[in-house]
């Protein structure tokens, strides 16, 4: 029993460890008959918890992706104004250079210069709709070589319009080289995405009390021996000492209801943790907050 408690391992594939006692005489023949005692009953006991233990890992599992989605999803309804914005404008604009073509179609210089911009406008749309489907589909979890820089600037374009909206400075400390980390580019996209918007309410909160103040979210990140750091820093309301312990608590949130799920943060600690790094946060209320995240490299 104790060697088998020792090698198990939920979720992976030799994790289907059993006991089994005097299954075999002198270790080479089968026995047709033997008497169950004692230790018969126990390791059966022990093999039906080791089952049901595997059962409720996999419920478990499954219930992790499904509150993964459902997260996401939540996040795709606060990006849609924003989505919205990013697609109409160059599909306005693609119009407006279809009716100068129609007007004067033997303007060949015109006709360039307008389909030039027609490409462009269609490029964007398409990294637009590509990074929302990307952003919400469901996926196996594949852990590749993944570059930080890259995954923040994918999450500001999907939230880039609320922060436009709410005329929002991003600043950004970026070292010239910055080692990759192993890990899944969607789940941890979505991290960065959750916080990007919880910073945005957090300014908001801000400017509604105070009316002027500083409107900007931080990205810093500093490579560290076998680490990579990296900071997200606000200028918003700031969390309470009363809150801030319980930020990473499911379906804990100070926003007004139907603001907020309460799964976003909780969520974003536990995809961080599945990758090996860890998240933490500090806060002072009136001034910000600061979420930092602590990556392995991949090396």
């Amino acid at each position: 029993m104790t060697s088998v408690a020792d090698r198990l391992e939920l979720g992976s594939p030799r994790s289907r460890l059993r006991i089994q006692i005097r299954d075999r005489l002198l270790g080479r023949f089968r026995m047709r008959w033997r008497a169950e005692d004692e230790l018969d009953v126990l390791a059966g006991q022990f093999n039906r918890m080791l089952e049901r233990l595997e059962k409720t890992y996999a419920e478990l599992q499954s219930a992790q992706r499904t509150l993964l989605q459902s997260e996401k999803l939540a996040a795709v309804g606060t990006l849609a104004a924003g989505i919205a914005h990013e697609v109409n404008n160059p599909i306005a604009g693609l119009q407006n250079c279809i009716r100068r073509l129609s007007r004067d179609p033997g303007n060949v210089d015109q006709n360039r210069q307008y389909l030039a911009i027609m490409s462009e406008a269609a490029d964007r749309v398409e990294k637009v709709v590509q990074g929302l489907l990307n952003f919400t589909r469901k996926h196996e979890v594949q852990f590749q070589d993944i570059s930080i820089p890259h995954l923040i600037e994918n999450a500001l374009t999907l939230a880039g319009h609320r922060l436009e909206k709410a005329n929002i400075t991003i600043e950004r400390n970026f070292p010239l080289i910055v080692p990759t980390i192993r890990g899944d580019a969607h789940q941890l996209e979505q991290v960065f995405v959750n916080l990007i918007l919880n910073a945005v309410d957090a300014i908001h909160e801000r400017v509604r009390s105070e009316q002027v103040c500083p409107k900007v979210i931080r990205f810093l990140i500093q490579p560290n021996a076998d680490v990579v750091r990296c900071e997200i820093t606000d200028t918003g309301h700031g969390i309470s000492e009363e809150h801030i312990q319980h930020v990473f608590d499911p379906f804990f949130t100070t926003k007004k209801v139907g603001e907020g799920t309460g799964l976003g943060l909780s969520v974003s600690y536990r995809i961080i943790k599945d990758h090996g790094g860890d998240i933490s946060v500090r806060s002072q209320t009136g001034l910000g907050t600061q979420f930092t995240i602590v990556f392995p490299t991949g090396k």
